[in-house]
C-alpha cells in the first residue's frame, strides 16, 4: 500500500466537503462507507478490525438525508479510530496478543463522532500500549508508511496516520502522550492535531500516562481538524492576529543532532514567513522538561504493571522502573514539570505561537527501528505542559519534513487559526 501524498491531481479526501455532499444528497454515505471498508480490509497492518455496524449506520444517514432530516457536521464521513479507544462490540487490544477487553459501549470520543453522524469504519494499528514510536507491533502485520515506502510510519498512532495518508478515510482519531499523533502525522505527511490536555473526556480510552494523555486528530486540512475538535466538544477563544509573532526555541540542538534536511526545510519556512512580515522571535524554551520521563514511567506502571504481559522489552523495563519508583520521586517530577510549564508560559507575552520541527529526523528505514528513540525530542514539551500542538506537512517530497506549532493551554482554536494562516502562506 503506497501513496505519494496529496497532489493537485489526487488530493486527499476533504471531510468538510464530503459531509456537505451527503447532507445535500449529492453523495451517498453508504457508497463512501463501502469504499472505505473495501480499502481498509486490504490495508494489512493499518486496520486491525472493521466495525460491522458501519454499513447500517451509513444507510441510516442516507435515509435521513433523503427525508430532509437535519444531519450532523460529519454526516457520512468515514472515520478510523486508534485501538486504544473502545468501540461497542469490538475488542480493545492496545496491540497486545490478548485483548484487554471487549467494549460494551463506545468511548466518549466515538460516541460524539457518531452523534455528529460520522461513520466509524474500524480500529487502527498502534504500538503496544502506545509506548513506542516505530508504528510496528509484535505478532501483527507491519504498518506501512503510504507516502514513503520501506520507512516507518511513526507511532504510536501509526494506523490512523497511515489510513488518512493512504486516502482510506478523510479523518482518523489517535492518542498523543508524548508525540504519538504529531510524529506519525509528520512522517506520513498529513495534518496531526494534539488537543489541550483534559479538553476532551477520555472515558473509554485506555490510559498510558493520564496526566499527559490527549486526544488527537489526523486529517488532510486544518479545517477538518477544527470541525472534528468542535464535535469533540473543544471550545475556547479563537482570536487570531494578521501577522502572528512566531517564537523559535534557541536551543534546538541542545539534546542531539538534527537531520540537515529537516533543518533546511525548517529554516526555509521561517525565512518565507519572515519575508511575509511575520515577526520571528528567538525564545528560551525547555524542550525536554526535567521529570517528564519519570512521570511517563510511573504512570504507565501504575496503570498496567501486573495486569498485562507485553512483548516489548522497553515496556517491561519501564514497568519495573515505575513500580520501584519512590512516591516522593514521582511527586518531585510532577512539581518539576509544573514549574517548567509556568516558566515556559511566559513566552506567550512576547509571541503568539511557538514553531519548531515536528521531529528531528525524517522517517527512518524499516530496518532501523532504533532511530525512533529520539523522535519525540521536539514533541514532549507540549505534552508535558498539556498545551495544544499541530504538525503541518511542508511539501510532499521524500526529503520534506513538517512544521510543529504550539499554543498555550486551552487556546486550541487560536492555534488552528494561526496554523491555517501560516500553512497557507507556506504552501501557496
Amino acid at each position: 500500500m503506497t501513496r505519494d501524498g496529496p497532489t493537485d491531481e489526487h488530493p486527499l479526501p476533504d471531510a468538510t466537503a464530503i459531509a456537505h455532499a451527503v447532507r445535500t444528497g449529492t453523495r451517498s454515505a453508504e457508497q463512501l462507507c463501502r469504499q472505505s471498508l473495501t480499502a481498509a480490509q486490504k490495508a494489512d497492518g493499518v486496520f486491525w478490525t472493521v466495525d460491522p455496524a458501519a454499513l447500517q449506520a451509513a444507510r441510516d444517514i442516507d435515509r435521513r438525508a433523503a427525508h430532509g432530516h437535519p444531519l450532523g457536521p460529519l454526516a457520512g464521513v468515514p472515520i478510523a479510530v486508534k485501538d486504544s479507544f473502545d468501540i461497542a462490540g469490538l475488542d480493545t487490544t492496545l496491540g497486545l496478543r490478548t485483548p484487554v477487553h471487549r467494549a460494551e459501549k463506545d468511548a466518549e470520543v466515538v460516541a460524539r463522532l457518531r452523534a455528529a453522524d460520522a461513520v466509524i469504519i474500524g480500529k487502527t494499528s498502534m504500538d503496544q500500549l502506545g509506548w513506542s514510536m516505530t508504528g510496528q507491533t509484535p505478532g501483527r502485520p507491519p504498518c506501512p508508511n503510504p507516502t514513503a515506502p520501506n520507512t516507518l510510519p511513526g507511532g504510536s498512532s501509526a494506523g490512523s496516520a497511515a489510513a488518512v495518508a493512504a486516502g482510506i478515510v478523510p479523518l482518523a482519531i489517535g492518542g498523543d502522550t508524548a508525540g504519538s499523533v504529531r510524529v506519525p502525522a509528520a512522517w506520513c505527511r498529513v495534518v496531526g492535531l494534539k488537543l489541550s490536555h483534559a479538553s476532551v473526556r477520555l472515558d473509554g480510552c485506555a490510559p498510558l500516562a493520564p496526566s499527559m494523555d490527549c486526544v488527537g486528530v489526523f486529517a488532510a486540512s486544518v479545517r477538518d481538524c477544527r470541525t472534528t475538535a468542535e464535535v469533540l466538544g473543544v471550545t475556547g477563544p479563537d482570536r487570531a492576529v494578521a501577522l502572528p509573532r512566531i517564537g523559535v526555541p534557541s536551543r534546538l540542538l541542545e539534546h542531539g543532532p538534527m537531520d540537515p534536511r529537516v533543518a533546511a526545510t525548517f529554516e526555509a519556512a521561517l525565512n518565507r514567513l519572515a519575508d511575509l512580515g511575520h515577526p520571528i522571535v528567538e525564545i528560551d524554551f525547555e524542550l525536554r522538561p526535567r521529570g517528564t520521563g519519570r512521570i511517563l514511567t510511573r504512570e504507565a506502571a501504575v496503570q498496567w504493571a501486573g495486569r498485562i504481559a507485553p512483548d516489548e522489552p522497553d515496556l517491561l523495563t519501564a514497568f519495573d522502573l515505575g513500580t520501584r519508583m519512590a512516591p516522593a520521586t514521582y511527586a518531585q517530577a510532577r512539581q518539576d514539570v509544573a514549574h517548567a510549564a509556568h516558566r515556559a508560559s511566559a513566552v506567550f507575552t512576547h509571541v503568539d505561537v511557538i514553531a519548531l520541527p515536528t521531529a528531528p529526523l525524517l522517517p527512518p528505514a524499516v530496518s532501523e527501528p532504533a532511530a525512533v528513540l529520539d523522535a519525540s525530542r521536539f514533541t514532549r514539551a507540549a505534552s508535558a505542559y498539556g498545551w495544544p500542538a499541530i504538525s503541518l506537512p511542508l511539501g510532499t517530497g521524500p526529503h520534506d519534513s513538517a512544521l510543529q506549532l504550539i499554543a498555550p493551554q486551552g487556546k486550541d482554536h487560536q492555534l488552528m487559526n494561526h496554523a491555517e494562516h501560516l500553512w497557507e502562506a507556506l504552501t501557496c
